[in-house]
Formats: C-alpha cells, structure tokens, sequence
C-alpha cells in the first residue's frame, strides 16, 4: 500500500492510498513551516516519503507547495528513532524524547503568494533611479513569478513626475511587465509601457503638482535566483521638491513554476 495523493484543504489534509484507503489529519503553515498532524507514526513516515519523492509519485503532491527536499531521518536503524530536539532540516521531529513521533515538520523553499507593504513615505529629490526602501523580494533558482505593483506617488512640482525601473541579482530567463502611470491632474493622462529586463525605464513627465498612480503587472522565469528590487526617480527635474512614493503602495508575488 502506498500513498497516491495528497489533498490539502481548508478543514484539513486528506491522504488517499492506492488501495482506497482514506485518512485524514490537520496540517499548519507558520512562518515557513508546514507541520502534519493526527497520523500514525507509520502514516508520518510514508507522507514524509511521498513529498520526499513528489516528482515521481504516480500523482504529484499540490504544485503550489514549493516544498525543499525533505530530508529522511539518518539516525539509528528506522525512521522512527529520531533523536530528541531534532531541527526542522531533519523532516522528523518527535513531540518528546525518544521515539515519540509527534509530527511531521516539512520546509518551504518558498510560499505560494505573498505581499510586501511599503511601510513608510520615500522621497526621491533627483531622476538617479534609487531602490525603494521596502518593495523587495528574493527570487528563488529555477522557479517562475508573477508580479504586481500598485505605487501611490506624489509628486512635488510641476513638470517633474515619475519614472520606474527594476534592479536585482537574479537571472532573468524570460521577463515581460507592462507598466500604467496614470495621473491625476484635472485631465489624466496615462503613460503605458514595457519593461522585459532589468534596468529598463517607463516614466512620465507630470504637468501638474499632484499625485499619480504607478500600476505593474508582470511575470519572470528565472535562472539562478537572486534579488529582485523596484527603483524609481523623478522622471524630470526643476530644481524644486522630491517626487515620493506613499505609504501602503504595494507589490505582490505569486510563485506560478517550482523547479
């Protein structure tokens, strides 16, 4: 008997063997941390074996999970015998000393959907593209994204405005992000662009002191996995007041392809 497929839902997880056999049990997603519980010592070990081997399961476990290899226990003579106070990286930990297999701790590489805040006002005074201070992520090897950015800009004086760019330490694969700068003068105008690589710019000279919108949506294939940065500047200078990005403006992240 072994396992054919994993389930993961709301309520629960749910374990289909290749005989018929069900069995469920809760699991728990804290910082990184996926932890299973309510199985037998026996059922751990197998779940442990299944995402150990996702890839060539007859049915793979959930896409969406961007799990690590998981690690088999390497201590005495069964999987069981784990030593107490064993660390995530050893896949089973026991609830207790001994052999007291509590649950089945899995790492994530990386988690399917997450957002980064801007937590505070930025203000740029020149149009040397700057990395903003918090709309940053890491991209991990081999994996594919998609990506969003929702930017509340003010702008100081007239005939300055916005421009956009992106920087970073990872490979960029394949790349393709259309950008909307849209302001919000008494007659809006939108500035719309591509930006397939890093350090390619989309801006827009604003008429009016006042403030604009920056919308990007975009997807990525990465090689090796590195830093992945916004940056932005004035798009023209008069001398005057800095161009600022608003607090809450927004960028999130979807991991749409693990290795």
């Amino acid at each position: 008997m072994a396992i054919y497929e994993v389930v993961f839902r709301p309520q629960g997880l749910v374990v289909y063997y290749d005989d018929r056999t069900v069995v469920r049990g809760t699991h728990q997603r804290i910082n990184g941390v996926l932890t299973l519980t309510g199985f037998t010592s026996t059922q751990l070990v197998e779940l442990q074996t299944f995402f150990a081997n996702a890839d060539t399961s007859s049915k793979n476990a959930d896409p969406r999970l961007g799990l690590a290899s998981v690690q088999t226990a390497t201590t005495a003579t069964t999987a069981l015998s784990v030593a107490a106070g064993a660390t995530i990286g050893d896949g089973i930990v026991p609830s207790a000393a001994g052999n007291d297999l509590g649950s089945l701790v899995l790492p994530f590489d990386v988690p399917s959907f997450w957002n980064i805040r801007k937590s505070a006002i930025q203000a740029v005074a020149t149009t040397t593209l700057t990395t903003d201070l918090h709309l940053t992520t890491t991209f991990k090897e081999h994996h594919a994204y998609a990506f969003r950015f929702i930017l509340h800009i003010d702008t100081g004086a007239a005939a300055e405005g916005i421009k956009v760019s992106y920087a970073g330490t990872f490979e960029n694969m394949d790349m393709y992000s259309s950008i909307r700068i849209i302001s919000h003068a008494a007659t809006p105008v939108i500035t719309m662009g591509v930006m397939d690589d890093l350090g390619q710019t989309v801006g827009q000279t604003i008429a009016d002191a006042g403030s604009a919108t920056v919308e990007i949506e975009g997807a990525v294939d990465v090689g090796s996995g590195g830093t992945f940065s916004l940056q932005w500047a004035k798009n023209a200078s008069t001398g005057a007041t800095s161009t600022s990005m608003r607090r809450n403006s927004l960028l999130m992240i979807e991991n749409i392809k693990q290795s």
